[in-house]
């Protein structure tokens, strides 16, 4: 009993100092392997009836606090504490861009990801072939999940709208900014094609 204690602590103390990896099973050759994950999640989306890309992402950790950030409500700022113990701060930004030749407007209500996030029914208005990013919304993770719901209310065209998914994590052999680029760009084609 003793023994099984010991190399369950170790278990334990390993998991919290080492990054996030999960058994997962290769595609390819269907082999069960080790995966390291990285700090984002990303997933492609579309509002608009398809005429705008939604990109939701999640960057855990320091990268994408703003500069005037001063810590979440209940937490204050974390510290090198909360990291060796696997709580990251998570932050979700969310990229619109039209994809059409005309201006596109329509009303953010939230999104629930890692929490909720409030946008106080703001009126967006893209111009043609460009973008609109959202204020970072902060809240806390665990860093060894690997994946969140989704779900972004809006409204369109005076018609309440919603879309909801599972956003997932990025491995690290999964970030690779042109293969990124091309996913963007052939999710972009496959709503023009529709």
């Amino acid at each position: 009993m003793k023994n099984i204690l010991i190399i369950l602590s170790l278990l334990l103390v390993s998991c919290i100092n080492t990054p996030s990896t999960s058994p997962r099973i290769n595609h390819v050759d269907s082999q069960l392997r080790e995966t390291s994950y990285s700090k984002y999640f990303s997933k492609l989306d579309s509002v608009a009836n398809k005429q705008v890309v939604a990109h939701i992402m999640i960057t855990l950790g320091k990268e994408r606090l703003p500069k005037d950030y001063t810590g979440i409500r209940g937490w204050g700022k974390l510290t090198d504490k909360n990291y060796k113990e696997g709580i990251f701060e998570a932050v979700t930004e969310v990229y619109f861009s039209n994809i059409t030749d005309q201006e596109i407007s329509f009303t953010l209500h939230s999104i629930k990801t890692t929490g909720k996030k409030d946008f106080e029914n703001q009126t967006i208005t893209i111009k043609p072939k460009s973008f609109y990013k959202t204020k970072a919304f902060i809240t806390i993770a665990s860093k060894y999940k690997t994946e969140f719901p989704y779900q972004l209310d809006y409204t369109y065209q005076k018609q309440k709208k919603m879309i909801s998914g599972t956003i997932k994590r990025q491995a690290m052999d999964e970030l690779d900014r042109e293969k990124g680029q091309k996913e963007i760009d052939d999710f972009k084609e496959s709503l023009r094609k529709k």
